[in-house]
């Protein structure tokens, strides 16, 4: 998206009244994106940010669905299965 407008960071990111440093960060994955800097960058490149937050959540979830894999949680199941019924404690 930003690539085709053929400016440096630094050129959008004081657009974008931000730092330089901190839109790297989110251009490079090492930040989540912000509902602030999707904000911005709907008002700058005419993406809503509903759009923007949509992907990084994608994006989020594929990392997050990976990591749980390795934990082998079973599905309990349906409560008319058997399933004993717990109490929740306060």
């Amino acid at each position: 998206m930003v690539a085709r407008y053929g400016l440096t960071d630094t050129a959008i990111a004081k657009h974008l009244r931000v730092s330089r440093v901190i839109l790297s960060k989110v251009f490079n994955g090492r930040v989540t994106l912000t509902l602030d800097m999707a904000v911005r960058f709907e008002m700058a490149f005419g993406v809503s940010a509903e759009k923007i937050m949509a992907m990084q959540i994608e994006h989020d979830l594929v990392g997050v669905r990976e990591h749980h894999m390795q934990l082998d949680i079973k599905r309990l199941p349906e409560p008319d299965q058997g399933l004993p019924h717990y109490r929740h404690r306060n």
